[in-house]
């Protein structure tokens, strides 16, 4: 349940990416294609702090929904 409530309120938040540091568990990404998150999972340390500067966005280090100036802004995601 805790699962479900963390990704409905990212979505709330008005995220459609998710880009995360480290491993995601199975009801996470479960919930994640649920609500129509897409999640990239980038495991370099440094190359995540330099898309979150990039895109004007706070890298969140613990688990939590974030707020709406926490979110960073880009036109288009290509992987």
């Amino acid at each position: 349940m805790f699962a479900e409530k963390l990704i409905k309120g990212i979505v709330e938040s008005g995220a459609n990416t998710v880009v995360a540091g480290g491993s995601i568990s199975e009801i996470c990404l479960h919930y994640m294609n649920k609500y129509g998150l897409l999640v990239l999972r980038i495991p370099s340390k440094f190359e995540l702090i330099r898309l979150a500067r990039l895109l004007n966005a706070r890298a969140i280090p613990q688990v939590e929904v974030p707020r709406v100036d926490d979110l960073g802004y880009c036109d288009l995601v290509r992987v």
